[in-house]
């Protein structure tokens, strides 16, 4: 099912300021919740804004991101992103594993960096980019920012203030990154005076995240030419934009100086080796066909663009027919492709979810069988075969795979949302009162996920208690230091 493509309002991002001055109370979660304990939390009246902090600002966004229903939850799309970007992490200084990404439902051409190493990736930068070094270079660009902790350096600038303004200052410049009239104004309301001494240094943190990002990009085995040719593309079609100048153009201002500089800074990187772009191009695809009304005119638009000779046009078209249930339709589409490159998962997962809807649900088990022993763990593939066999009544099979699949170290919030179902249809209720838990974590609701735990506890014949009790004290032992900060701030 296709969702409406939903832009961020002014008043969503007013609401989220407010949610954010209150962050220095917010837990920290971290997806993969059962590798790492929960940490400590940081003292809210310190004057320098520590990675604990900006972790939890950040996850307060992405559940406020999810609540409003604009983070993208297409796992291919995803696992794409998170896949490049943890390639460009790896180079960063930072490791991949300090860093999440995540993208967001939003036709504007942008991405941020939130607190505590979220970085978002607007769906219109990934259809407006032309190659994949041009997406990998802003999504560098901001990978910068957080390597040089421009957030918190951008808190420090500010001076002693109170943790409460200081979060209201970067409340001011997380809006200026998705609504730049609203994040100035905000901006200037919070630090007053010295709003020009801010701005000229968020300038100075932009000049410097390109040349750091031009470096990661080099390092990645990306074209350094991403980054300026983007630019340069901005800014050579401003004109035709109108009002409607792009987000990142009214958060990222784009001047000849600056493309210059990031050209230069390019020229110098050794050249980039050439690269498959196959995956980038089937994202970018996949995207057009989820985005948009599965309506004639774009099946017309997408057979154009096969008649054209874009073979790869055929996966977006076979989607555009799936999603109308023209399902044999969508097979004989999709056939060449899979004659070509029979392994390709993208077009394995197109091919299975079709066979399902046409009825042919052994042939749609096979594949996606048969495709898990190519790509064990593949997240998208077994998300979509474990939604299919609780479709089919066999959530004891699903049960099995996620479990060994997060034993695996493969954590995910789908799958646990996946195990809650299938305890629930087993009977299982401490199976799925403990995934329940772990969703909640996830999206950062800690008192709840303790009360989960609990009557999972009380409901458990002992076989697992002593696990639910070690998680439980995790969860208990944050949630009192929560308590204990609250009761400071109020002290103060």
């Amino acid at each position: 099912m296709t969702r409406p493509n939903t832009r961020p309002t002014a008043a969503r991002f007013s609401r989220l300021a407010v949610l954010l001055l209150g962050l220095s109370l917010t837990p920290l979660v971290t997806g993969q919740v059962r590798q790492s304990p929960l940490p400590e939390m940081s003292d809210p009246s310190a004057a320098v804004l520590t990675p604990q902090v900006e972790r939890e600002m950040g996850v307060a966004l992405m559940r406020q991101l999810r609540a409003q229903g604009l983070l993208h939850d297409d796992q291919l799309i995803t696992s794409y992103i998170e896949s490049l970007g943890h390639r460009l992490a790896a180079n960063s200084g930072l490791g991949s594993s300090a860093i999440t990404f995540f993208v967001v439902r939003d036709s504007a051409i942008n991405a941020f960096a939130a607190p505590g190493g979220m970085i978002g990736i607007h769906t219109g930068l990934i259809l407006a980019s032309q190659s994949e070094s041009e997406l990998a270079g802003v999504m560098a660009h901001e990978l910068a920012h957080v390597s040089q902790r421009h957030m918190a350096r951008t808190y420090e600038i500010a001076g002693r203030m109170q943790i409460a303004n200081a979060v209201a200052l970067l409340a001011a410049i997380l809006l200026g990154q998705v609504d730049g009239d609203l994040g100035q104004a905000a901006m200037a309301a919070t630090i007053g005076g010295s709003a020009q001494t801010q701005i000229n240094f968020i300038r100075a943190n932009e000049e410097e995240a390109d040349r750091i990002g031009i470096q990661i990009l080099a390092e990645s085995g990306l074209d350094p030419f991403g980054m300026p040719n983007f630019f340069g593309r901005l800014q050579r079609n401003q004109r035709l934009y109108s009002d409607a100048l792009p987000e990142f153009l009214r958060t990222h201002p784009v001047t000849i100086s600056r493309i210059s500089s990031a050209t230069d800074r390019a020229s110098q990187m050794p050249p980039a080796s050439p690269r498959d772009e196959s995956t980038f191009l089937l994202t970018r695809l996949r995207l057009e066909a989820l985005e948009g009304t599965p309506n004639d005119q774009q099946i017309d638009r997408f057979e154009m663009r096969i008649n054209r000779g874009e073979d790869m046009a055929r996966y977006a078209l076979a989607l555009a027919q799936l999603q109308r249930g023209a399902n044999h339709e969508a097979l004989a589409t999709l056939a060449p492709l899979i004659e070509k490159e029979p392994d390709r998962p993208e077009y394995i997962a197109v091919q299975a979810e079709a066979l399902a809807a046409s009825g042919d649900l052994d042939g749609a088990i096979t594949q996606y069988r048969d495709a898990l022993l190519i790509y064990p763990g593949h997240l998208a593939l077994t998300t979509s075969y474990a939604d299919l066999l609780l479709s089919l009544g066999q959530p004891a099979e699903v049960q099995k795979m996620l479990l060994a699949e997060v034993t695996a170290g493969r954590h995910n919030r789908t799958y646990y949302r996946l195990l809650n179902d299938a305890g629930v249809a087993l009977g299982d209720e401490v199976g799925a009162r403990r995934a329940r838990a772990e969703v909640l974590l996830i999206d950062g609701h800690l008192a709840e996920a303790a009360e989960e735990l609990r009557k999972a506890l009380r409901a458990s014949d002992g076989y697992d208690s002593a696990r639910i009790s070690a998680r439980l004290r995790e969860i208990e032992k944050h949630l009192a230091a929560i308590a204990r900060a609250r009761a400071r701030a109020e002290d103060n």
